[in-house]
């Protein structure tokens, strides 16, 4: 997932207490016995901790990168690993190194265009050792550059292309200044600085990646980039956002990307007016095309949209409601998500997917034809008393299930997922911002190869190995 510079130096500092807490973590297993048709076909042993991951089109290669920092050595560069699936065996590494002390702390990696390239978006970051010079385990990362854009070539496994986004820094046009201005008056007008990518999509089937840069005050833009030949491609620069972008899509063939807003209808009355928008870029003719609103809540999601073919998209939702598993009176309220499909031509909706039995369930991904969507279904309950009476959610129950977005249709359901369960009571950071570690349950992160045909589990625990399943046939 793709977040802002700001939000990631926090995302660093909650990183390190969870790194930390490993020392006495501990996995839930199932004891149950399950009735799903998911077949494990691999498991791909990995000694350190991992950042992004991403699986080829055909689920036969996996990439992934650890956090910076190798355990057994001080290595101040970013690596990808490459690996086999079915022999678990390493078969290339893709390396950038940086200056001393430095590494690119990557975000998100995805395959594109046929698998052709790997798409990675982040910063450069500074490695602030801990107090233990023999030690990696109190390591600070924190982002100090521009975001960038790396292009790798899954032929060669060498880098095809080094994209700088520090020339998105630039003066707004004054007739975007004065329209915005009417909107927020506490908004200034001299040269907003690069805050970062928000989100980057690229496309499945296509050389086309798009990226969403979030500039503050509510303001981001839109670019698109080939990738063939490293180059932005020019004429998005007319589509200024003035709201909070919460997600990107690019088609598979590369012929319209989706940005999901949140945004204001535009005959607002009241509080069931639609407060959320799909926007839909026409590439080719680059215009926006349509503009699907809708009504949800803030998405817990990082990236909840997602092409369901060529010319449908779906998005998670979520509602507030009364949360019946609680008693402690009328204000215990969950928020409730499903995924809904829309047509991108006539806007209208053609479907909505939910699965009631679960208290968490979230769009995690769709293959390029449009027939597979991969779904992290959870139950759990609320520890009030945990954390020092903060509270903590427990999972009790966590999976994946498969789903057909062009019928309705469940396809399959993962067995039980494994959940690491993080405490670390001896810890405390009294040098720091805390005074105790905060305990959590990790459920793992999933992606769906894009051909639909297998599904891959992981956790950024060291030692916790990389399962991939196999997808029933269709």
């Amino acid at each position: 997932m793709i977040f802002t510079n700001a939000a990631m130096t926090r995302l660093s500092v909650v990183c390190l207490a969870c790194v930390i807490s490993l020392l006495s973590a501990g996995c839930k297993t199932s004891h149950k016995s399950d009735t799903s048709n998911m077949k494990k076909i691999a498991v791909v042993p990995r000694a350190n901790f991992h950042g992004p991951l991403a699986i080829s089109s055909n689920a036969s290669l996996l990439v992934y990168a650890p956090t910076g920092i190798i355990q057994s050595q001080r290595v101040y560069e970013s690596i990808f690993y490459v690996q086999d699936v079915k022999s678990s065996s390493q078969i290339a590494t893709m390396t950038l190194p940086v200056e001393a002390k430095t590494g690119f702390q990557f975000r998100n990696i995805d395959f594109c265009d046929h698998g052709r390239y790997l798409l990675a978006v982040g910063p450069a970051a500074t490695i602030f050792p801990g107090q233990d010079p023999t030690s990696t385990a109190g390591d600070l990362i924190t982002a100090l550059s521009e975001d960038s854009i790396k292009v790798f070539d899954m032929k060669s496994y060498s880098l095809h292309a080094d994209i700088s986004l520090s020339a998105a820094e630039h003066y707004w046009p004054p007739e975007v200044v004065a329209r915005y201005k009417h909107i927020n008056s506490e908004w200034h007008a001299e040269k907003e600085g690069h805050h970062g990518v928000s989100f980057a999509a690229c496309a499945a089937n296509a050389p086309i990646a798009a990226i969403v840069i979030d500039y503050g005050n509510e303001m981001s833009t839109v670019k698109v980039f080939n990738l063939d030949t490293g180059a932005e491609v020019p004429g998005f620069g007319g589509i200024p956002l003035q709201t909070s972008v919460l997600g990107v899509a690019v088609s598979p063939q590369g012929s319209s990307l989706a940005l999901f807003r949140e945004a204001k209808y535009p005959d607002w009355k009241n509080f069931d007016s639609p407060d959320h928008c799909i926007t839909i870029v026409d590439l080719p003719k680059m215009k926006i095309g349509r503009t699907i609103w809708v009504k949800s809540e803030i998405p817990l999601n990082a990236n909840p949209i997602a092409y369901a073919g060529e010319s449908s998209v779906a998005i998670e939702l979520s509602s507030m409601e009364k949360d019946l598993r609680e008693s402690s009176g009328p204000f215990s309220y969950r928020y409730r998500a499903s995924v809904h499909v829309f047509d991108t031509d006539s806007g209208s909706e053609l479907r909505v997917i939910s699965d009631r039995d679960v208290d968490e369930f979230r769009l995690q991904g769709i293959s390029a034809d449009g027939r597979t969507m991969l779904a992290y279904a959870e139950k759990s309950h609320q520890c009030k008393s945990c954390n020092h009476g903060s509270g903590k959610t427990i999972i009790e129950d966590a999976r994946f299930m498969l789903w057909n977005p062009q019928t309705g249709q469940r396809i399959a359901e993962s067995p039980e997922l494994t959940v690491v369960h993080h405490t670390c009571p001896w810890f405390s950071l009294r040098d720091w911002t805390w005074h105790g570690c905060i305990s959590s349950d990790e459920a793992p992160e999933l992606k769906l190869s894009q051909d639909g045909n297998a599904t891959v589990a992981s956790w950024a625990s060291m030692g916790q190995p990389i399962e991939v399943y196999s997808v029933p046939a269709r």
